[in-house]
């Protein structure tokens, strides 16, 4: 029978980074956040570094700052308890699926979380790539909508890509179409102006030499 591997000892084998998200669940709550009826049980300093905006509000001299409760109006609770889970240390390796990133959006949008807005970035630009050739006009014209409000950049550039293979008809005749960007709706029309000159350019090379092959 061989022995048992040695484990490793070494408390440098671990980055400081990913000690803290091993440990973070144990850490100790000391807010609680009241959503409807549902009560969320945070701990202070975790939620301020992972948001400015509760940073300045728990930290400037707010009525917050030494509160021990703090009720939160208008929001969903099922989506402000997966807003958590995938925003504070300790979840980072959870996959982010494609509804619930439009579910948390806008709630990682309003507390300004820069790391789960890359993460909803990366999910939605994921899917969409996936789901390029089944998406309809009306569905593209609303993932840019939503990507150019929340300043979403890889999921609107392939949102971009995906609208260039639409005819101008097809997205035209959507009433939203308009509330796209006149800068997207331009990058649109050239990438599909460029890639009709390079099928035209291609379909060209091929008949001169199906017909150079022929003589």
């Amino acid at each position: 029978m061989s022995k048992p591997k040695k484990i490793k000892k070494d408390p440098d084998y671990i980055s400081t980074e990913e000690f803290m998200n091993i440990i973070s669940p144990f850490a100790c709550h000391d807010l609680t956040l009241k959503v409807g009826k549902i009560q969320f049980h945070v701990n202070k300093k975790q939620l301020m570094d992972a948001s400015p905006v509760f940073k300045q509000m728990l930290s400037a001299d707010f009525k917050e700052k030494n509160a021990k409760e703090i009720t939160l109006k208008g929001k969903d609770p099922g989506a402000f308890g997966l807003f958590l889970r995938y925003t504070l240390p300790g979840f980072e390796e959870d996959e982010l699926k494609e509804t619930d990133a439009h579910f948390i959006l806008p709630i990682a949008h309003e507390y300004q979380t820069e790391k789960t807005l890359r993460r909803i970035d990366a999910s939605l630009t994921e899917y969409s790539t996936e789901m390029a050739d089944s998406l309809t006009s009306e569905q593209v014209i609303d993932s840019i909508i939503e990507a150019e409000f929340f300043g979403l950049l890889e999921y609107l550039k392939t949102c971009i890509k995906i609208a260039s293979h639409k005819t101008f008809n097809a997205l035209a005749k959507n009433e939203n179409f308009n509330k796209i960007s006149k800068d997207t709706r331009y990058t649109i029309s050239m990438k599909r102006w460029k890639e009709l000159d390079d099928t035209y350019r291609e379909n060209q090379f091929r008949v001169h030499g199906l017909f150079m092959n022929q003589n």
